[in-house]
């Protein structure tokens, strides 16, 4: 089915049956109960390996868990943490890991002539001299410069990995900079990105959204989660994204699927496990270079020819033509899993193993 057709025929559904659980109150309750309910309540025990994001204020958060690899408040860590919301990722209309970066300050999203990467005709990058992007071309969203230093390395959830289908499921992004990435066997100094999703919640909620905007722009996300048995011991989580998009440059497109469902088993009250899986597919369409420079040495892509001029053609402009033309894209599937399980073994003992799967 086309995108376009499928994203308005769920959000037209959704405008019909979606309510908003998330904030619903009682008002038969008596003003004398709450006092006897909050006594009667199990007081659960947060995991020192799980950030809480309900702390989180708006833009502002209080604690991470990239600097140390445990819940620690950031005004405690002798290195600069900077921590990127949910609510802000939803301001900015950021719609996948590198868009949710484009504010962070020290680093680059496109770079050009980048030191030890490989130029003229044994460059790898599309177009290789002619895109202005240099090494962070590579399409996989995780190819960037953090204070100077040419890095991949990009965390979910602690584990290694370099795609990112869409930003519906993450919770938050911390980027650690300077040598703490050498706490997950990153060797680079400039830092790391580790981004954290979303997990299940006892309490039911869902969410639907529906965006459009210039360029043919069509957006739809799902996001629902809840308890799965009376006893609240399984919970579930369901987030779900379908975009269609093209470009101001010519022939440029991009659309995705993504889905990611997550269930969390409490067994017994000190032990939890955790198992999460994403797909995603996902076909860009265009990504070719837009200018090319004349060839000087004789060879267009030859690194002599940085002293060439670009040429043009009458009647195109030259801020959204592209030279590659239609024929250059980008059809990609990504899959993730992820089984965490967290055990208390008493005061200040706690046990995390996990195991990760991507592709």
């Amino acid at each position: 089915m086309n995108p376009r057709t499928l994203i308005t025929a769920v959000c037209a559904l959704a405008g019909i049956s979606f309510t908003p659980l998330s904030h619903a109150q009682s008002a038969s309750t008596p003003a004398a109960e709450p006092a006897a309910s909050a006594t009667d309540s199990e007081v659960v025990v947060l995991s020192p390996f799980v950030v809480d994001v309900s702390k989180d204020k708006g833009y502002r958060a209080t604690n991470s868990i990239s600097g140390t690899r445990l819940n620690t408040a950031i005004k405690d860590l002798p290195m600069p943490i900077e921590v990127v919301t949910e609510e802000f990722l939803r301001d900015t209309g950021s719609t996948d890991l590198r868009q949710a970066l484009r504010y962070s300050s020290g680093i680059l999203l496109q770079t050009q002539n980048d030191y030890a990467s490989a130029a003229g005709s044994f460059a790898t990058t599309p177009g290789k001299i002619n895109n202005p992007e240099g090494q962070t071309a590579n399409p996989d969203q995780t190819h960037m410069k953090i204070r100077g230093f040419q890095t991949e390395s990009v965390l979910r959830d602690g584990f290694r990995r370099q795609n990112s289908t869409d930003s519906v499921n993450i919770a938050r992004v911390e980027i650690a900079r300077g040598p703490a990435s050498l706490l997950y066997g990153v060797g680079n100094f400039g830092g790391v990105v580790n981004y954290l999703v979303k997990t299940p919640e006892t309490k039911p909620a869902q969410e639907v959204t529906f965006a459009v905007g210039s360029y043919n722009f069509l957006r739809g996300t799902v996001d629902a989660t809840g308890p799965v048995n009376a006893s609240g011991t399984v919970a579930y989580r369901l987030t779900a994204a379908l975009q269609d998009t093209d470009s101001y440059t010519d022939f440029n497109s991009e659309n995705h699927f993504f889905v990611s469902p997550v269930i969390v088993w409490r067994p017994f009250k000190d032990t939890e496990l955790l198992v999460d899986f994403e797909y995603g597919k996902q076909k860009q369409g265009g990504i070719g270079w837009q200018d090319v420079r004349a060839a000087v040495s004789g060879f267009v892509n030859d690194s002599a020819g940085y002293n060439g001029n670009f040429l043009l053609i009458p009647g195109k402009d030259v801020k959204t033509f592209r030279w590659s033309g239609p024929d250059t894209y980008r059809d990609s599937t990504a899959t993730n899993l992820e089984i965490k399980l967290t055990q208390n073994f008493g005061e200040n003992l706690h046990l995390l193993a996990g195991v990760n799967h991507a592709t």
